[in-house]
């Protein structure tokens, strides 16, 4: 009889039908490991799992003879929480923000005091820079430690102005990990300090169980993998030109509206779609989506969770890179879900719409087709006067 993974034992007793806190419950978890664990091993474990490497010498400093512990959900302002604060004689010095498969929260933060007349002031930041700013504005922290801010993903992918390196961004050292990376790294420490404190050993064995039993520690590749991943390699090439012929039929049919110049695909397995696009004519960078997502969702698309069925569509979508649709969603055209903070509007196909014998892109055409009054009213409302999206 093989054993449940007490773990993970644990996280059902936690679970509802409502959420599933996989996010929070590993932070958790990983707030009562470090805290656990001898101080050569937290420093250890520290700086290879959360720093990167040119800070790493410099941390070891700061934190000599000090106290290392780590909270999960801090508070901080206006009732916002970080996953995970590691602290060092009480003072706050690395912020993590984990994901697993979760989209990033969107803070509004305000440039000048606020007003009831001075609404245009506000912009919104994504929630590392919320907590790199907050970590950098600690008066607690360390003088000669710059602060990092951690990405602990899974399958989100960070920001687009969230990039590791050497500069501080949002006030503080930007760095990224993954929860499959740290996995191997707690595994090496459990076998290289055997004889180490029972209390964190037992935490660590039993969060690298419950990785490996959620597939988030998987870091080989049999033969049998890698084998797989180069059959569903060599079909993913193919939609490109799939998606090539798609666009080409559509400029064919759309001449004056669609630019076949302005066309591209994209495999994004992270973001649980295979998709193409062609660019509309005009200045107002608004684009025709078409292709395929396949559940469980990520990224935007799984805004469309409880929205679409549980099985992978086709899907036809309108959005721009210029500018969200802010006003008018009355106008939306029904069974249209907007996504990304409404820069993207995605219809679902079921795949049961297909006929028989037709191919793949004549069905994608055809659904375009089907719904051509839908595209024209949202590119409509993305082409209407109004201030862009920041």
């Amino acid at each position: 009889m093989i054993s449940t993974p007490f773990f993970t034992r644990l996280f059902r007793y936690r679970t509802s039908a409502a959420k599933t806190p996989t996010e929070d419950f590993l932070t958790e978890v990983l707030s009562e490991l470090i805290s656990r664990a001898p101080h050569s091993i937290q420093t250890e474990l520290i700086c290879e799992a959360f720093l990167p490497q040119f800070l790493r010498s410099n941390f070891r400093e700061i934190t000599r003879g000090q106290t290392i512990n780590a909270r999960s959900q801090m508070s901080i302002e206006q009732g916002r929480s970080i996953d995970l604060v590691i602290f060092s004689g009480g003072k706050p010095v690395i912020a993590v923000e984990s994901k697993v498969g979760a989209a990033f929260q969107y803070h509004r933060r305000r440039l000048v005091p606020s007003t009831e007349l001075n609404e245009t002031d506000a912009q919104y930041d994504h929630q590392l820079a919320t907590y790199g700013q907050w970590l950098a504005g600690s008066a607690t922290k360390p003088d000669s430690w710059p602060g990092v801010i951690t990405l602990l993903t899974h399958r989100s992918l960070a920001p687009p102005n969230f990039a590791p390196g050497g500069e501080p961004t949002f006030g503080s050292v930007p760095h990224q990990s993954s929860w499959r990376s740290l996995a191997g790294r707690i595994g090496s420490l459990i076998r290289r300090y055997d004889e180490s404190d029972a209390g964190w050993r037992f935490v660590a064995i039993e969060l690298c169980k419950f990785l490996e039993d959620k597939n988030m520690a998987a870091t080989d590749l049999s033969s049998t993998d890698i084998s797989a991943l180069n059959l569903s390699m060599e079909r993913l090439r193919d939609t490109a030109s799939m998606f090539a012929e798609v666009s080409s039929e559509l400029v064919h049919r759309l001449p004056t509206e669609l630019n076949g110049r302005r066309k591209g695909s994209d495999n994004d397995a992270v973001s649980s779609r295979v998709w193409g696009w062609t660019f509309f004519q005009g200045t107002t960078e608004v684009y025709l989506g078409y292709g395929l997502y396949f559940p469980p969702l990520f990224d935007h698309f799984r805004e469309l969770d409880g929205k679409v069925g549980p099985h992978e569509q086709a899907f036809i979508a309108v959005g721009s890179d210029a500018r969200a649709i802010t006003a008018s969603l009355d106008r939306v055209p029904s069974n249209w879900f907007g996504v990304a903070e409404n820069w993207l509007f995605v219809r679902p196909v079921p795949l049961s719409q297909r006929l028989e014998g037709e191919r793949f892109p004549e069905f994608l055409v055809r659904s375009v087709h089907q719904y051509i009054d839908d595209i024209r009213t949202l590119v409509t409302l993305f082409r209407e006067p109004g201030p862009a999206s920041a």
